[in-house]
């Protein structure tokens, strides 16, 4: 959007097969959208189809119910639980970097968006679920990469059988989908029965309670966020980071700077919360 406005304006309508996109390319209109006659829009028809996988979850909802998940889950980002997270943030770039400088001389290469998006995934899963991650961490990653290409093949063609039709994609989708509910509902039923003492994000949406209703989440609701939050916060920040360092690469006077101040700000010391101002 950014790159079209010199061309196009603050706003401006693209036709396709299916919609007319109308693109907002400024703060005052996103804010007219978002916030001040937000009762106005809803969510198009392609939320439907994360919801095939996503559920209610915060992304695929809206209205009532949209508010009501907002509220539970937003004493989870407050920013003193942010910093609770920065350690888990920083030991696995730390690890990633360390694994890096062992190519030095190797001759060997890196795919950029693999490394991002495991990185990310390691973080989610320990922010979510603790220290105590096992092998069913891959097992999610896994299924939820499937999941996501199963999806964006039905947002890309509009012309593709409905999840109810017997196709052979059809099926292994379902059987995806299985595989990965399987899971998410053992480690909530497992966290129900043994709840312990656990500092993560799981544990913040299950002793959450709706202040004006006093109930909690549901499993389903629970299994929903979960998905949102572990499909959210990794992918788009792995595509994030894929381009800022192509970026970077492509522009070695930004670079330096980058360099400049990381080393100013840091010293030969280990990066602390703080530092990212």
């Amino acid at each position: 959007i950014i790159a079209q406005r010199p061309t196009f304006g603050d706003m401006f309508q693209a036709d396709t097969m299916m919609h007319k996109v109308v693109f907002a390319a400024h703060p005052d209109v996103a804010k007219h959208l978002l916030l001040d006659n937000h009762k106005n829009y809803y969510k198009s028809f392609d939320y439907e189809i994360l919801k095939l996988v996503l559920g209610e979850g915060l992304i695929g909802s809206d209205g009532e119910f949209w508010r009501k998940q907002r509220r539970l889950a937003q004493p989870a980002f407050h920013k003193k639980r942010i910093e609770g997270m920065f350690a888990a943030m920083l030991e696995e770039s730390e690890k990633m970097v360390a694994r890096w400088e062992s190519y030095k001389g190797s001759g060997k290469s890196l795919e950029l968006n693999t490394e991002m998006t495991a990185v990310t995934v390691n973080i989610v899963a320990k922010t979510l679920f603790g220290t105590h991650v096992d092998t069913s961490m891959e097992a999610i990653g896994k299924s939820i990469a499937l999941l996501n290409g199963y999806i964006s093949a039905r947002i890309n063609n509009p012309l593709m059988p409905p999840p109810w039709v017997p196709t052979a994609r059809n099926l292994q989708f379902k059987r995806d989908r299985k595989t990965l509910d399987d899971i998410i509902y053992k480690i909530i039923a497992d966290r129900r029965q043994h709840p312990g003492d656990h500092d993560d994000l799981l544990a913040m949406l299950m002793s959450a309670t709706d202040e004006e209703g006093g109930e909690g989440m549901t499993d389903l609701q629970l299994r929903d966020e979960i998905l949102t939050l572990f499909l959210a916060g990794h992918e788009t920040s792995a595509t994030s980071l894929t381009w800022m360092l192509i970026l970077l690469s492509q522009n070695p006077e930004a670079l330096a700077r980058a360099k400049k101040e990381a080393t100013n700000v840091l010293g030969q010391g280990r990066m602390q919360m703080e530092d990212l101002g």
